[in-house]
């Protein structure tokens, strides 16, 4: 996924070498309900093994494929689906397609 021109004129984010990230709803807007955060990686981008204590995590694939791991299961994520990692359970994703991945 490209960024638009809009997107442009708001600040991405490069959080690690190969990723890039937009909050596009933070979390202060919501009373910390929730945020919306959308994520451009390359090949081989992933993030370790973490737990969210306070909040789940939904993983909306755009495009390529992730893989992840949530719990003791390691499956394969493909554009146009989505996941819930649910808080409390270690969990991590990595690109695993010679494509680029984009999420929100």
């Amino acid at each position: 996924m490209t960024p638009s021109n809009n997107d442009r004129m708001v600040k991405w984010l490069e959080t690690r070498p190969g990723e890039r990230c937009l909050i596009r709803v933070p979390a202060a807007d919501t009373n910390g309900t929730y945020s919306l955060t959308e994520i451009v990686s390359s090949p081989g981008d992933g993030t370790s093994l973490h737990i969210h204590q306070n909040e789940d995590e939904h993983l909306f694939v755009l495009e390529g494929t992730a893989r992840v791991a949530c719990g003791d299961k390691i499956f394969d994520v493909e554009a146009g689906k989505v996941v819930v990692l649910p808080k409390k359970i270690p969990h991590a994703w990595a690109i695993v397609r010679k494509r680029r991945f984009a999420s929100r």
